[in-house]
């Protein structure tokens, strides 16, 4: 039988919060520091491609579009100074 990838069941949807709840968590908390001033790797990133490869390209595309309202609010939000 072969596999729906579109498919909208009960498991595509845990596993979309799921993974959207995942990659909010390490974005915030799980940096991995590089020794270059400012800059920090992201263990965050490889949540789409693992929750797409499990449960299809809907669980994985939320994390996707997860990682872009991230990029998006951190690099307009300003960082540091006093406040």
């Amino acid at each position: 039988m072969q596999k729906k990838l579109f498919e909208f069941k009960t498991k595509t949807i845990v596993a979309t919060g799921l993974g959207a709840a995942l990659f909010t968590l390490l974005f915030m908390y799980v940096k991995v520091p590089t020794g270059i001033p400012e800059t920090e790797i992201q263990t965050a990133y490889g949540i789409g491609a693992f929750f797409g490869a499990l449960f299809g390209p809907i669980a994985g595309g939320s994390s996707l579009l997860s990682a872009m309202r991230c990029l998006i609010r951190c690099s307009t939000v300003p960082h540091g100074g006093a406040g």
